[in-house]
């Protein structure tokens, strides 16, 4: 399905195409929803409950350390001529309930021949082992099984140094399409739109992938949100995901951990900036290819 779904060709301008644009998109959705999970076991899903009450994730948060860590980039921009390109990684660490907070910044020039998107990655990875050991829980914006990551070493790196300090840490991912769980269970959708009438506050059992463990949390009449994890933590899954949930309580949309939308914040690259990165390394010789397709 996946394979066929996409072999569809429109002709013409595809801005002037937008309602048949809509429609393929209507009907993709369709047919990823269709899946259900009528039958197959639940019990293979371990669905639980996180029962709370009033200002219960105060309660939980209360004492505890949390760490996130997000970054972003200015790519290099081959049209103007600039092969160079920038990564921003953030980490924030909040002192629930003592008013603390601490702010540290990693950065690095990248080189139009390297890969960015990795280069980012592998400075979020040094930003989270430099913090294993010093206590707290540590949260990552994303997912430890891109495929652009796959056995990647920092990932294993952490992953052994989280265990041997006992420091718990966790990636989350907002919007996955991941089919991780579907494909385990022989079924054609992604994991988020299989799970999609879960209930507020379920969430799965934790499933084994390699070194990594994920699960699913309801957090909003949206899809589920997805959680990864060593395997090492494994046996502490209700008290993650009840962390979890609880970091969202306190985020601006319920949906999305407070501690990595502050690491969002700071780690954002403003338009201030980006005309500074413009100015220092201004453009060696602009594309005639590019000026044609502005005019």
């Amino acid at each position: 399905m996946f394979e066929t779904t996409l072999n569809v060709r429109l002709r013409g301008n595809i801005f002037e195409k937008i309602d048949e644009l809509k429609s393929f998109i209507d009907g993709y959705l369709r047919e990823m929803e269709k899946v259900k999970l009528d039958n197959v076991n639940l019990t293979e899903l371990g669905i639980k409950r996180v029962e709370t009450k009033q200002r219960w994730y105060l309660e939980c948060l209360e004492g505890k350390k949390v760490v996130g860590v997000d970054g972003s980039q200015i790519n290099p921009l081959r049209e103007l001529g600039i092969p160079i390109g920038v990564v921003q990684v953030a980490k924030v660490k909040v002192w629930h309930g003592e008013g603390k907070k601490d702010v540290e910044y990693y950065s690095m020039p990248v080189t139009i021949d390297e890969n960015i998107n990795l280069k980012r990655f592998d400075l979020e990875m040094e930003a989270l082992i430099d913090e294993v050991g010093e206590g707290g829980w540590l949260f990552f914006d994303g997912s430890f099984m891109a495929p652009e990551v796959k056995d990647n070493k920092n990932v294993e790196k952490l992953f052994r140094l989280s265990e041997e300090h006992s420091t718990p840490v966790i990636g989350y991912v907002d919007k996955s399409f991941s089919r991780d769980l579907s494909d385990r269970l022989g079924l054609k959708t992604y994991d988020s739109f299989l799970l999609r009438n879960m209930k507020v506050f379920e969430y799965t059992k934790p499933f084994i992938k390699n070194n990594l463990a994920y699960a699913y949390i309801k957090l909003n009449p949206a899809l589920p949100a997805r959680i990864e994890y060593p395997v090492w933590m494994v046996d502490m899954h209700d008290d993650v995901v009840k962390l979890v949930i609880a970091e969202c309580q306190l985020g601006i949309t319920k949906g999305y951990p407070y501690i990595l939308e502050r690491a969002h914040k700071f780690s954002t690259i403003e338009h201030g900036d980006r005309a500074k990165f413009m100015r220092a390394v201004k453009s060696y010789s602009v594309s005639f290819k590019w000026m044609a397709k502005m005019r």
